[in-house]
């Protein structure tokens, strides 16, 4: 089992089993120690009838063995059943918190690259190999005793029986075994190369349907069906040939460690005739035949035994880095107010910085506008403040790192692309629960004070029911009900992106003097290439060629020409989306 870099490994998951394991390692030893007893009383059996056909024994002796047998074997196969049981349980627990894992190692990722990998995409793979890798943990601990044990179990019978033939026939087996190793590349590479190629057809289809008008339009549809039938064929080859080498070694390994029943009825034979190592009855002959087929067929599974681990293994290549030891994502609780500051932070797109030594300082009761060209970093600017992207220099809430108060909600967003859900207005802003600390009625009355902050009141019930991504609202209400979900959190900043920018001039007059005079306690940074109410902001941020120059609104507009201009064209006459 490989070990990572991270610290965590295939074989620490068995770890986190232990009392499960506990239960599988007692019942698996009784269950498959208890197998021996086939063996033994079948030669026996065989024993009895004999001396029964002879005169030696009754019929009643049988019954009475073959009681006993039946009695056996109904204790062996119980142990069997909750063996069973218990390695299901394991496996379906391991995959349980395999997934856990990967989920919360995605939620961690920033938006932006969240969208760049199609976390979707990578979530389905993802827990796909988590039921691989959990099923050959489940195969390698169901094997360990249904074949590891039971084989010693097997063997320590053989050698009881007659050491010196026993050895003998155990030659074959490290045989079968060294085949399945030299084996182990090509069934892992063969089972490699069928994931990729079914990676290759789910990137195939996915593009197919989101671009099939595209296609359409260009008259690339053949082209893109031949594209299709090739990833198929792909698949389907390469599928068949990792169940050839998955499925069709068994009877090979089978074979050759049958081999020895050839020296079994040569030598058992002359132990029974009194003429070789050891003398032997019928009953010695028949369970020592019986045992070692069934070991040769064990034997055979340690084939399985080396898939199950290779096919855990190839899954576990793929989402290792994604299984580190996390904490529970935890609940935020709600900072206080306090000044915000960020400290000479710079962002870089690799070797180029998008922006340097940027700096400002804000109290509570401050709305602060920040604005720039078209692409200037904006967006990415204020997506520093929530740990979306890596950057060098510091942000401080009430002096200190927002990076050492990771277990408080400092900032509520409300981006220019709304994440709305296809669910109630209400829940859409209150997240579908209560306050905590509010009662429902209060929770409700909160409601409907953010959406008359926002203008909402008069067009939309609470209960009405706002289409995925907002699709059944006006870009201006997709806009307001973000901005609502902002208000009506307890984040003592909000960082509104674009939050005008599909508003009418009134309507976004309005809400900003209501920002100005019913979230007074908060620090608000105003992000927009609309200008309307800049100046009306406490100060005025203005990123312009990567560096981040502040200013009340009046010194901008003395001292950067390029602020002026910008708010001097709107101010003069461009209009106003209606919403």
């Amino acid at each position: 089992m490989k070990r990572q870099n991270d610290g965590t490994s295939l074989l620490s998951w068995f770890g986190r089993e232990k009392h499960l394991l506990i239960l599988i390692s007692v019942t698996g030893i009784l269950y498959n120690v208890g197998m021996t007893a086939g063996p033994y009383f079948e030669g026996r059996l065989a024993q009895y009838l004999y001396e029964i056909l002879t005169g030696a024994r009754k019929s009643a002796d049988i019954v009475r063995l073959a009681t006993i047998y039946v009695a056996v074997i109904a204790f062996v196969q119980g142990c069997r059943y909750l063996k069973r049981l218990y390695v299901r349980k394991f496996a379906n627990s391991t995959a349980r918190s395999m997934k856990m894992s990967v989920y919360r190692s995605l939620l961690r990722k920033s938006t932006q690259k969240a969208k760049k990998e199609d976390v979707g995409a990578v979530m389905t793979k993802a827990l796909s190999d988590c039921e691989d890798c959990a099923e050959g943990m489940r195969k390698f601990t169901t094997e360990v005793f249904d074949t590891g044990v039971v084989m010693v179990a097997y063997t320590v019978m053989l050698i009881i029986y007659d050491m010196r033939l026993a050895f003998l026939c155990l030659i074959f087996p490290p045989i079968a075994w060294l085949t399945a190793e030299k084996l182990k590349k090509k069934v892992t590479g063969a089972v490699s190369e069928s994931k990729k190629s079914l990676s290759r057809l789910n990137r195939v289809t996915d593009d197919r349907i989101k671009n099939q008008l595209t296609y359409r339009i260009f008259g690339e549809e053949s082209n893109q069906e031949k594209r299709y039938e090739d990833a198929l064929t792909d698949l389907e080859e390469k599928s068949i040939r990792a169940g050839i080498y998955q499925n069709s070694a068994e009877p090979v390994y089978l074979l050759i460690s049958s081999v020895s029943v050839i020296l079994i009825f040569y030598f058992g034979s002359r132990n029974v005739l009194g003429t070789s190592w050891v003398k032997w009855d019928i009953a010695a002959f028949t369970a020592f035949l019986a045992c070692f087929l069934k070991l040769a067929v064990k034997s055979s599974h340690v084939a399985k035994l080396f898939n199950a681990v290779q096919k855990a293994e190839v899954s576990w290549d793929r989402i290792s880095s994604y299984l580190a030891d996390s904490e529970p994502i935890p609940d935020l609780t709600p900072a206080g107010s306090a000044p915000l500051e960020m400290a000479d932070v710079t962002f870089s797109y690799g070797d180029k910085p998008l922006f340097e030594n940027a700096s400002f300082r804000a109290k509570p009761g401050e709305i602060v506008g920040m604005t720039g060209e078209t692409a200037s970093g904006k967006t990415t600017w204020s997506r520093t403040f929530l740990g979306e992207v890596d950057y060098s220099g510091d942000i401080l809430f009430g002096g200190k790192s927002v990076r050492a108060l990771s277990d408080k909600q400092i900032f509520a967003y409300a981006g220019h692309d709304p994440e709305l859900f296809h669910d109630t207005l209400r829940n859409n802003v209150t997240f579908g629960q209560s306050d905590g600390k509010r009662s429902e009625n209060s929770g409700d009355t909160r409601l409907s004070e953010v959406l008359a902050e926002v203008c909402l009141d008069s067009e939309l019930n609470p209960d009405d029911i706002i289409g995925e991504g907002g699709r059944t609202v006006s870009g201006g209400q997709a806009a307001r009900i973000s901005l609502a979900r902002a208000l009506y959190s307890k984040a003592p900043v909000l960082i509104l992106d674009d939050p005008f920018a599909a508003l009418d001039r009134m309507t976004e007059q309005k809400i900003f003097e209501t920002l100005r005079t019913k979230e007074s306690w908060r620090t608000i940074l105003l992000i927009s290439h609309r200008l309307e109410c800049f100046d009306r902001t406490d100060q005025v941020l203005f990123l312009q060629d990567g560096a981040l120059l502040s200013g009340t609104h009046e010194e901008l507009i003395e001292t950067v020409p390029r602020y002026r201009e910008l708010y001097e064209m709107q101010k003069g006459g461009a209009g106003h989306e209606k919403n």
